[in-house]
Parts: C-alpha cells; sequence; structure tokens
C-alpha cells in the first residue's frame, strides 16, 4: 500500500506541474517545447507506476487478506459483497484494469496535453486526455469496460477517472485493513501492546500530547 500512495502522490505532483498557470513560459508558449515534452513523458511513466501498483495490491489482498477474513463469516461475507461491488461488477474498475492491460500488453498510454484560453474571462485551463480512439484498437476489453469506455468522450480526462478511482479503491482497501482486527486476535493483541508502549514511553517524556491518541483499551475476547 505505501508503494501504491507513493505512485499515487509523484503522478499528482507532476499533474499539478503540468496544470500550473505558473509553468506556462516554459510549457506552452512554443510549440516545440522540450519541457513539456518531458512532462509528457513523466505523465506517461507515473500513470504505469500506479496502475501497475494498484493491481499489485489486488494480487496481495487476494493472497494475503481474504485467507484471514475467511475465518469469520459476517466480515467475509461482507468483503465478497465489496469486492462485487467496487470491483467486479464496477465498469469503472473494470475500464482501469483494461487500461492497464492495454498499457502493458498493447501500446504505451499516448496522452496529450491541452490548454484552453477564455478571452471573455482571462482565464485558461490546462489538462491531459487520451483519445478513446486510440483506446479502442486494443481488442482485449471486457464487456463492463468497453461499455463504459463507449460511454466517454473522444477525449477521456483519464486523470478524473483515475483520481476518482483510486478514493474508492483507498477507502475499501483500509476497510479491509481494519476488519483484520476484528478476526484476528493475536493481530489485534500485538497492536496493542505496540501502541500501550509507545503511549508509555511518550508519557515518560512528556511528549503524549504529540501522538494522535491520548488512551489505549484492548476489548478483544
Amino acid at each position: 500500500m505505501s508503494i501504491l500512495r507513493e505512485n499515487y502522490r509523484d503522478l499528482q505532483k507532476i499533474i499539478k506541474f503540468h496544470n500550473s498557470p505558473v509553468h506556462d513560459n516554459i510549457l506552452w508558449m512554443t510549440l516545440d517545447s522540450k519541457i513539456r515534452r518531458k512532462t509528457q513523458i513523466k505523465v506517461t511513466k507515473s500513470l504505469l507506476n500506479h496502475l501497475s501498483s494498484i493491481f499489485s495490491v489486488v494480487d496481495y489482498s487476494r493472497r494475503k487478506l481474504k485467507p484471514y477474513l475467511q475465518k469469520k463469516t459476517s466480515i467475509f461475507e461482507a468483503y465478497e459483497q465489496k469486492v462485487n461491488l467496487n470491483f467486479k461488477l464496477n465498469p469503472h474498475h473494470c475500464f482501469v484494469q483494461g487500461l492497464r492491460n492495454f498499457a502493458i500488453h498493447y501500446s504505451y498510454l499516448k496522452i496529450v496535453s491541452s490548454i484552453k484560453f477564455n478571452k471573455e474571462i482571462n482565464n485558461s485551463t490546462r489538462s491531459i486526455y487520451i483519445s478513446k480512439s486510440v483506446l479502442l484498437k486494443y481488442t482485449n476489453w471486457d464487456n463492463l469496460s468497453k461499455s463504459l469506455l463507449n460511454s466517454l468522450d473522444d477525449k477521456i480526462h483519464i486523470i478524473d477517472l483515475i483520481t476518482e478511482h483510486y478514493r474508492l479503491f483507498i477507502q475499501f482497501q483500509d476497510w479491509a485493513f481494519l476488519n483484520l482486527f476484528l478476526v484476528d486476535n493475536d493481530l489485534s493483541k500485538g497492536v496493542y501492546e505496540e501502541m500501550l508502549s509507545l503511549l508509555n514511553e511518550a508519557t515518560t517524556l512528556g511528549l503524549n500530547h504529540n501522538l494522535p491518541f491520548d488512551n489505549v483499551s484492548y476489548g478483544c475476547k
């Protein structure tokens, strides 16, 4: 998860650079901008890193988390429902998975940089998109992802889709991780003991006010 979060931060960082008006002089004021091309390469690289790390987490969760959650029927049933709702039957997730497969098995993601000026309000907006017609050349989209793809405009503002998907993905992973504590008593006890030790040491040093908690309780039976 830490690698996924770091890759997402890197992606957002380069997108922020790309979209910032502060960098207009070096990105947009010449037709042949080497810095713009380098920025686009960084965006493409960061996108692939992000997509790859998402599905590394999926594989890890399936291999490691699932066996733990199966120990408690009610939690495992909730887990399966969330997997179906958020992933298997979710066109958004299927599309992101298809995009990753496109980038790995078919072609690199050919992003396009765009800037629009509105003279009336003296404003400009910058964005990155991928052409739907390019993505449709790939023939291995599943039915759900292809249905979503067909519903999108030809200029797919991919970062908006990635950002929304990441938010839902992290919510699910956090839920699954927290539910491990309800399943595995030894894990819960180990975390409790570590937090209690940290609290006691911080209290001795007079630094307990810096911790995000001021007491520790252990309620596992």
